[in-house]
């Protein structure tokens, strides 16, 4: 199982970071998305009633957080459509002598693949003066929070592209994920 899990990670990570199809679309939404709220809605923190300490970029950075762990594991889904529309996830079905590894191997994948994304981000959130009020335990607690709606959104997107096998159930692979996004207070 390690050893399928293993394989289907290097290959899935090895096609998103030497592929811009695959890399830029999982790393300019969440750009895009944080620069636009925090750049144009700079100075919401100086609206009186606005109670939060660090910031509105701080406060929009974990929701970006966030939603770029959601849209990490969709971005998956898709490759594993792709995989299904070109022949490979049936040809992998049949070599696995575990399909458990093969679920684990694309898990693994979109974790790599989120934490280059969130790197980027946070690394752009400091450059424009993003300050951060806690501590390292904090800043894990968050992340970990990340994986986890990372995996979420994977093992959603993951079963629909199993059972429907066709990247054009990308909208269905989108809409809860998007759906739970814009009905966030941070709207």
């Amino acid at each position: 199982m390690i050893a399928v899990a293993l394989a289907v990670a290097w290959r899935v990570v090895y096609k998103a970071l030497t592929l811009p199809a695959f890399l830029l679309p999982a790393l300019l939404f969440p750009l895009i998305f944080f620069l636009g709220f925090a750049g144009a809605l700079g100075r919401v923190d100086q609206v009186p009633g606005f109670e939060y300490p660090a910031g509105y970029t701080a406060f929009q950075f974990a929701f970006v957080l966030l939603q770029s762990a959601a849209m990490g594991g969709v971005f998956t889904g898709f490759n594993i459509a792709h995989d299904f529309e070109r022949g490979f996830a049936r040809r992998l079905l049949i070599a696995a002598p575990n399909r458990a590894g093969i679920i684990l191997g694309y898990a693994l994948a979109t974790m790599v693949r989120w934490s280059f994304n969130i790197a980027i981000v946070f690394a752009v959130a400091l450059l424009i003066g993003m300050d951060v009020l806690g501590g390292p335990i904090d800043l894990f607690g968050l992340l970990v929070l990340g994986l986890i709606v990372n995996v979420i959104g994977l093992l959603w997107a993951a079963g629909v592209a199993f059972r429907l096998r066709s990247p054009q159930a990308g909208p269905i692979m989108q809409l809860p994920i998007f759906l739970l996004l814009f009905l966030a207070p941070v709207f």
